[in-house]
């Protein structure tokens, strides 16, 4: 990897692994991972060499960027999701995610995906490992089912109508939410480049659609008309 920033990934107190950027426009920084909010199902330790450390996790974290002796004053830290991966398999997807968020998502960030803030890489003990560090979202929400899954439909419309087919939104856990409410569609490692025959928003205000179907689209109108408390998709 060409040289670039740093990243230090701080597990605990005895526990740092640093990674590398191939960007040269970031500046080196350090995570903090809080293990209380790692999305596992076992009460592994979160230290990256656990043999049962799953390949794939995500944390919740403190992202900051180291501070340059002249700087006139402290940036604050920022509230990130780090993805983090063991193995050349899982880091190679990784930098798949990343190409999408640079590329087609870019437009997106921090609207209908998360900010993206980088992707980092290296070795940990002779095995390739890498990191994806993302705006900071949650699974709580406050909204009605259906304004809830009318918010999500908008959303997959518009990520379709950047060339995105998702593959995986029937799993209800790829839709988070931002501080503020706004709907997130996470994880694009299943993700490929689309181009989406219905992707205007007909369904939703009634504009003509085209007579070819798209068979994301297609599901998910379903899936989320039956969740919202019985209302029907009506394509006119």
């Amino acid at each position: 990897m060409t040289a670039g920033s740093t990243l230090d990934v701080i597990f605990d107190d005895s526990t740092a692994v640093r990674l590398c950027s191939a960007s040269k426009k970031s500046p080196d920084a350090y995570v903090k991972l809080d293990s209380k909010w790692n999305f596992c199902a076992d009460a592994t330790p979160a230290g990256p060499t656990q043999e049962a450390l799953n390949v794939n996790r995500v944390y919740h974290a403190t992202f900051e960027t180291y501070q340059s002796p002249v700087a006139r004053s402290r940036t604050s830290p920022v509230e990130v999701a780090v993805k983090w991966v063991r193995g050349s398999l899982g880091v190679e997807k990784l930098r798949y995610e990343a190409s999408l968020y640079r590329g087609k998502l870019k437009h997106l960030q921090a609207d209908v995906v998360p900010r993206f803030y980088g992707l980092y890489a290296g070795e940990f003990h002779n095995e390739e490992v890498g990191c994806l560090v993302l705006e900071w979202c949650n699974n709580s929400y406050s909204l009605k089912r259906e304004e809830l899954n009318r918010r999500r439909m908008s959303a997959i419309y518009r990520l379709h109508a950047a060339g995105i087919v998702h593959g995986q939104l029937r799993d209800a856990g790829h839709f988070l939410y931002s501080p503020d409410g706004r709907v997130r569609i996470v994880d694009f490692s299943m993700a490929e480049l689309h181009h989406c025959p219905s992707h205007s928003e007909g369904s939703v205000s009634g504009r003509a659609r085209s007579p070819e179907i798209c068979g994301e689209l297609s599901t998910m109108e379903v899936c989320l008309g039956i969740c919202s408390a019985g209302w029907a998709v009506i394509h006119v």
